[in-house]
């Protein structure tokens, strides 16, 4: 929140001036389906839904390899508190690697860094070993905070940073 009251995205879906980068995402998911169906069976693409915890026990699509995940993230199995009025993210692991697309948060956020101790437990619960968080930094404070304690980097567009999960 700022000082006069209004309230400020955390997370943006781009700047003023940038390209949309989903399309890349759904490519490489498509791409990654397709090898899949094309595999002779070596995966398992599309298993069963999968409940995301929420109480109203909405089902979410899961694609699924041995080693491969892609799926979206809700605020609540984050742990965020306060005032979410929007949340967009999806966490996608391949190999030893996830990597969490923040897409948009936005509200009143109570203690966002403890969501971060959520995101990195998930992403050991699927084996990855290292936490790659991407996303658009719209905060100026929260960039800053990033920037000093994750060596936040920008690269066309994107605003991310990787943890170590040994």
């Amino acid at each position: 929140m700022l000082n006069n009251g209004t309230q400020m995205p955390l997370f943006a879906a781009k700047r003023e001036g940038e390209g949309e980068g989903k399309g890349g995402r759904i490519g490489g998911l498509i791409g990654s389906l397709l090898r899949l169906l094309g595999s002779g069976g070596a995966g398992k693409a599309a298993q069963e839904l999968s409940k995301d915890g929420d109480p109203t026990n909405e089902v979410r699509d899961v694609v699924q390899t041995a080693q491969n995940l892609s799926r979206q993230l809700t605020a609540r199995e984050l742990g965020l508190q306060g005032q979410v009025q929007e949340f967009r993210a999806s966490i996608t692991v391949a190999g030893s690697r996830a990597t969490v697309y923040v897409e948009m948060i936005r509200g009143d956020i109570q203690k966002p860094f403890e969501a971060l101790s959520r995101l990195k437990q998930i992403a050991q619960s699927y084996g990855a070993d290292v936490l790659r968080v991407e996303a658009s930094i719209a905060n100026e404070r929260l960039y800053g905070v990033l920037k000093r304690r994750y060596d936040l980097i920008s690269e066309g567009g994107r605003d991310f940073f990787e943890i170590s999960l040994k």
